[in-house]
């Protein structure tokens, strides 16, 4: 009777391993099914999201470029001063004057920082910066300059032989030079008009697209390039 019970005991436990591995071997199986499953599912779907952006992208191609499109930032490409302005600060400007054009070092140019708050620029007491009532032909357009850091300064004051782009940053470098035209803070025209420097259209375009980045709105019909 003991010799029975062993051997039937015997073959259950064998059962049993047996069933388990066939079990354990199925959820094997399974999880490769469901492995290969999933794999499958996301890169259907990698797939599917690629379709999907082509197809945008095709429909809108103006997406991808702003999407991709990188706004410039500091330092900023900078263009010398024409040679023929050289010396102009100690011997003034030949034909036009005798007197030396006013040139400004770091602490006194601060007086022409424009700041950028809501969208508006403002001068450097905090007020809405507003060319109105000033500018080179008295008609509302201030002369303004970039340097290479992204500050912009500006005057509604001008005067041949005496207060040039050049004025700002005594002589050297700018990233962008021209006039604009303001109201109560409100940009409404961009120049490169600038005799001095003469900027070609790629550092306009440095000045207006760091003035977005910084919250102004600018459309594209209120820049004005004459200088190629």
């Amino acid at each position: 009777m003991t010799k029975l019970l062993s051997v039937a005991l015997s073959r259950i436990r064998t059962a049993n391993t047996v069933g388990t591995r066939a079990i354990a071997g199925e959820i094997s199986s399974g999880s490769g099914k469901v492995r290969q499953a999933t794999n499958a599912f996301v890169t259907q779907d990698r797939e599917g999201l690629a379709t999907y952006r082509d197809q945008e992208t095709a429909a809108n191609p103006a997406a991808e470029t702003s999407n991709t499109r990188k706004t410039p930032s500091p330092p900023f490409a900078t263009i010398p001063m024409q040679e023929q302005y050289r010396g102009e600060d100690t011997n003034g400007m030949g034909p036009w004057s005798l007197h030396p054009v006013k040139y400004y070092n770091k602490r006194e140019r601060r007086r022409f920082l424009l700041s950028v708050n809501d969208g508006k620029l403002h001068d450097s007491d905090g007020r809405p910066y507003d060319t109105t009532d000033g500018g080179p032909r008295a008609d509302g357009h201030a002369i303004f300059v970039m340097d290479e850091s992204g500050r912009i300064y500006s005057s509604r004051y001008s005067k041949v032989g005496e207060f040039h782009h050049s004025s700002f940053l005594a002589g050297e470098p700018v990233a962008a030079a021209g006039t604009i035209l303001v109201k109560n803070g409100t940009l409404h025209e961009l120049t490169d008009d600038s005799g001095h420097y003469k900027p070609g259209k790629s550092y306009t375009m440095q000045a207006v697209e760091h003035l977005r980045s910084l919250g102004v709105k600018i459309a594209p019909e209120i820049v004005q390039t004459r200088t190629e």
